[in-house]
């Protein structure tokens, strides 16, 4: 008798896997860190076009939707965005597994998100204070007394330490320059409690 065989997309052809099947498989399969929040934005999709064929969905659908979403005064940019990575993870896995020929979401690009400074409150300052071991406080002030990244306070040497002139020296910052960082008066009062026989600082 001749053997019947089924090719993988004719199979998929007359059984094709929904949105919805295949949100609920990543959802068993996920090990995000941040699994609650990315369970409610790919349910969201499912919700969105659970019945659909996952193979159905173009990149056209996902514009337009973004765009609705973002026309709406229910979703910021960056929560656009948000909903946009989810998808876009959910169907990278689609594709990796070959359960779609190609990814709709390739050249949809993310949308420009509003830069917002955060400022510790006067309150948050004195909860850190009271909460942390004397020492970590320390640097703690410090990082907040001179705007230094953290790879700067912590290579950070006795020897660039200018007590007369009341600044520190970081040899190659960023941006490839010498800086030099200005110490206030609470600044060098943090340095003298924190001397030590270590060459660094924050040893």
């Amino acid at each position: 008798l001749p053997i019947c065989r089924l090719s993988p997309e004719k199979y998929r052809a007359h059984n094709p896997l929904t949105v919805k099947e295949w949100v609920e498989r990543c959802l068993a399969g996920s090990t995000n860190r941040d699994k609650k929040k990315e369970r409610q934005r790919w349910l969201y999709w499912s919700t969105l076009w659970g019945s659909r064929a996952l193979a159905s969905v173009t990149a056209e659908d996902i514009r337009h939707h973004l765009a609705v979403m973002l026309a709406s005064s229910n979703y910021a940019p960056s929560t656009v965005n948000r909903y946009r990575s989810a998808l876009g993870r959910m169907l990278t896995l689609a594709y990796q597994a070959d359960k779609i020929d190609r990814h709709p979401m390739k050249g949809i690009k993310k949308l420009p998100e509003a830069q917002r400074d955060r400022f510790f409150s006067d309150e948050e300052l004195r909860h850190l204070q009271q909460h942390l071991p004397v020492e970590e406080w320390r640097a703690v002030a410090f990082a907040l007394g001179t705007g230094m990244r953290l790879s700067e306070q912590l290579g950070l040497k006795w020897s660039q330490i200018d007590w007369e002139s009341k600044t520190a020296t970081i040899p190659l910052s960023k941006s490839g320059k010498v800086r030099r960082v200005p110490l206030s008066d609470e600044v060098l009062v943090i340095l003298r409690d924190s001397f030590s026989e270590s060459p660094y600082v924050f040893p």
